[in-house]
């Protein structure tokens, strides 16, 4: 079982603080935490459990500057209105599909093994950027300790995430090497229809 990349891509569900207070962006995460463990213990998902995890998630993401920062600089300021819009959409559609994806299968299934201990925020100067150390302990046939990092940005009073930092492992800096890759060969149009295409395979059903 590869740990580090399922619990990397999971943390995307499990740490949602979208309608939190903006004097603290740890406030409701717990509670995030207890309402998606009654889900993933659900024994069959249905599809407004899976719509409700997808919402979760687009609210948890600043996904425009994801989007952002998941390209090289000269690349995204050359792109116009229109290809930024569409390429947004599709990351955010394979993120979402693929965090959604990731939890229903694996030691994910049982997820009142999971438990979880957070932080107290730490702030930017400038009191709208703040990240969230976040300490995630799995206890299935062995117990792993995983310490993840939330990078969140304060927007219209949300505080939404824009980066994970597991083990070192940056969410946004994997795509960015991912896309820099395809980019290499193909224009973007091409890149926004290879995220398409990936979005679309994958099978979400339990």
């Amino acid at each position: 079982m590869n740990y580090r990349l399922s619990v990397f891509i999971l943390l995307m569900i499990f740490s949602y603080p979208a309608l939190v207070s903006a004097a603290d962006p740890y406030l409701g995460l717990p509670k995030r935490d207890a309402e998606t463990s009654i889900i993933l213990n659900k024994k069959s998902i249905s599809d407004k459990d899976m719509e409700k995890l997808k919402t979760v998630l687009c609210g948890f993401y600043n996904f425009e500057k994801i989007a952002e920062n998941s390209l090289p600089k000269k690349t995204w300021d050359a792109m116009d209105t229109v290809s930024r819009k569409n390429y947004t959409r599709e990351l955010q559609r394979l993120i979402v599909n693929t965090t959604v994806k990731k939890y229903l299968s694996g030691i994910f299934t049982d997820f009142n093994t999971h438990k979880f201990t957070y932080e107290i925020p730490v702030f930017k100067k400038n009191g709208t950027e703040s990240f969230i150390n976040k300490h995630w302990i799995i206890v299935s046939t062995e117990k792993v300790l995983v310490d993840v990092t939330i990078k969140m940005d304060l927007i219209n009073n949300n505080w939404l995430a824009y980066d994970v930092i597991e083990d070192g492992q940056s969410m946004t800096l994997n795509y960015k090497n991912q896309f820099q890759a395809i980019l290499a060969t193909k224009k973007v149009p091409e890149l926004i229809e290879t995220i398409k295409k990936r979005a679309d395979e994958i099978v979400l059903k339990k």
